[in-house]
């Protein structure tokens, strides 16, 4: 009797333990399809608002379709919903410089440019769109360049403007100034200008681009020299 009581007892604590070793293994392995399946959705089903860490200083809530306006710029393919995040503290972790990727988060949310303080600031701005191969288009899809056409009625006589007004060409050798038709300001803070030399010269030639009070100039100062003559 004493042996088959001792029987019973190990076979007791051997089913206890298979069956704690059973609880365990089926605890796990729904963990693991917890898991998965979360990963499953983050991937089918992405969230229409994405937060976002950039660089452990700033933290914002951003659109999806803000993040992927140009869905083959590198910013467009990694919102996509096709590729995993890599996430710190539940917000996915851009490792890039903050004040710069909000003034690009800026830019895709309007379409415009961002009004800076400094070059400096202007200048990470354009490198950030570059890193992440955004181009500087409009919301409707169009050059910002095609937005700014020249002035037919500040134009030199020293100078040619097409129909378009946005080509213009040196009729001789002689100075000449031009005026942009649309004024900088706070809507317009870009004009794109694109230099051609045809035939080469023999003697210097000089290009300047500024920006002039017009307010105080006169046109008969188009084809002046004088530095004084440009308020």
């Amino acid at each position: 009797m004493k042996e088959d009581f001792k029987r019973f007892q190990e076979k007791s604590k051997l089913d206890i333990l298979n069956l704690k070793k059973a609880k365990e293994e089926v605890h796990c392995e729904n963990l693991s399809i917890g898991a998965s399946l979360i990963d499953e959705e983050e991937m089918k089903i992405p969230s229409d608002i994405i937060e976002l860490d950039i660089g452990g200083t700033h933290k914002i809530a951003t659109a999806r379709s803000t993040l992927t306006k140009f869905p083959s710029s590198a910013l467009g393919c990694m919102f996509s919903g096709k590729h995993k995040l890599n996430k710190h503290k539940g917000r996915a972790f851009i490792d890039r410089d903050g004040e710069a990727f909000l003034s690009v988060i800026t830019y895709l949310r309007s379409g415009k440019i961002p009004v800076f303080n400094t070059k400096a600031e202007e200048i990470k701005f354009l490198e950030e769109m570059e890193f992440w191969q955004i181009p500087l288009e409009t919301v409707h899809g169009s050059d910002f360049s095609d937005d700014q056409e020249f002035d037919p009625e500040w134009c030199a006589k020293t100078l040619i403007l097409d129909k378009s007004n946005r080509i213009v060409t040196k009729a001789s050798n002689n100075h000449g100034i031009i005026f942009c038709k649309n004024q900088l300001d706070q809507n317009n803070t870009y004009v794109e200008f694109k230099v051609t030399i045809d035939v080469p010269s023999r003697t210097k030639s000089h290009l300047f681009v500024g920006v002039v009070n017009k307010s105080k100039y006169r046109k008969e100062f188009l084809t002046s020299t004088f530095w004084k003559d440009s308020p």
